[in-house]
């Protein structure tokens, strides 16, 4: 395996496997990505849902901005990508499992858990059922539920869909060794997505949503790291090209010629970000690896989770419409942007909080579980 930028496994690896300290290098902008392209997209669309809607995209925006919908099933691909390689060579290892699950669940519970609380003590949670709520919400079961699948918390939804996924995870690495089950797990994947999409049609926001639909999205992610750690050094470029060709001809198919009203978009564009995750794992950017990169990534779950709050707290108190109105007749549509820099100055402030309070504290509760654990198995060996 031919490494074009040096430690970038090793990075991956830290980051995936510890709990902070990491440098966060290719596989983070995903993420990072993940957070702003959602920030754009919903300071679109979001404010909508509170006020009149008097957003509108400038040049350019208008045809990038409704795309960046598409950016959980990107972090959907990027996370079985980058956890297959974390963990591959764990398979068959004694007790690699019970530390996986930790990490896991350390490193989203704590912020989540803290995110529910918030949302209380706004008055935001349904008057009824409470009980139920509490209890499908704190063990992310949410998402099997048609008629709670968003979580109280905004956003929420992406998270249920991921924790299945971690728990399946290491049955299905133990069983997808080589690019053909890779290839295989991606066909029965697939089905059960494209069946879901069916099946669900119904409910067409909870279609979209729901685990079996998205399942296809992580054995993409799987499939590309196989091709990855299998094509030679030379054919791994290509993957560029073969990213910019499934990525234009989805932009043409999703603004000129919807399929089944676009619901099928999400599992074709995940075809191309695993192109990307092969792309940028061959030759990362050099512009990903620096303090400013590494900072963000860290926090890019906060960013994520924080977003939908901050855009419902502004429109609430009509500070959109403010600047709407203050710039729109200088700047035209362009004051969109400023409705996004102002998002993101905030967000970004809650977030260095959020994960210095919680997040951080979180995941050190985590490994000091596992050092127990750890410790614990050694005693037992020894007896």
């Amino acid at each position: 395996m031919k490494l074009t930028r040096t430690g970038v496994w090793s990075d991956i690896k830290r980051a995936n496997g510890g709990f902070g300290g990491a440098t966060l290098t290719w596989h983070s902008w995903p993420a990072r990505g993940c957070g702003y392209g959602i920030v754009f997209f919903h300071v679109a669309y979001v404010p909508a849902f509170t006020k009149p809607a008097f957003i509108t995209l400038p040049p350019i925006f208008d045809h990038i901005v409704p795309i960046l919908g598409n950016c959980v099933p990107l972090f959907f691909v990027i996370s079985a990508f980058s956890l297959t390689y974390v963990h591959d060579k764990s398979v068959g290892q004694d007790s690699w499992i019970g530390p996986y699950l930790i990490k896991r669940i350390f490193r989203i519970g704590p912020l989540f858990w803290a995110m529910m609380v918030a949302y209380w003590f706004l008055w935001w949670w349904p008057p009824r059922h409470f009980i139920e709520l509490l209890i499908i919400n704190a063990t992310f079961a949410f998402n099997f539920f048609p008629s709670t699948h968003e979580s109280v918390v905004a956003a929420g939804w992406s998270v249920r869909v991921e924790m299945p996924f971690y728990l399946a995870f290491p049955f299905i690495l133990a069983r997808v060794r080589r690019t053909r089950d890779a290839v295989i797990f991606l066909v029965v994947a697939g089905t059960i997505s494209f069946a879901s999409l069916f099946w669900l049609s119904g409910n067409p926001d909870y279609a979209s949503k729901a685990f079996t639909s998205c399942i296809a999205m992580f054995a993409i992610g799987l499939l590309a790291y196989r091709c990855f750690m299998s094509w030679s050094d030379d054919a791994k470029p290509w993957s560029c090209v073969a990213f910019l060709v499934v990525a234009s001809a989805m932009y043409l198919v999703s603004w000129h010629f919807p399929i089944f009203n676009g619901q099928f978009n999400p599992l074709f564009w995940s075809c191309a970000f695993g192109f990307l995750c092969v792309w940028q794992a061959a030759t990362p950017s050099r512009l990903l690896a620096n303090s400013v990169m590494q900072w963000l990534g860290e926090r890019s779950f906060s960013i994520y989770l924080l977003h939908p709050l901050t855009i419902n707290q502004l429109s609430i108190h009509d500070v959109y419409i403010w600047i709407w109105q203050s710039l729109e007749p200088t700047i035209g549509a362009w004051a969109y942007l400023p409705c996004v820099a102002l998002t993101l100055t905030i967000v970004l402030s809650l977030s260095a909080l959020t994960y210095a309070l919680i997040e951080k504290p979180g995941q050190k509760v985590g490994a000091a579980i596992i050092a127990a654990f750890r410790t614990r198995s050694v005693s037992s060996a020894a007896a």
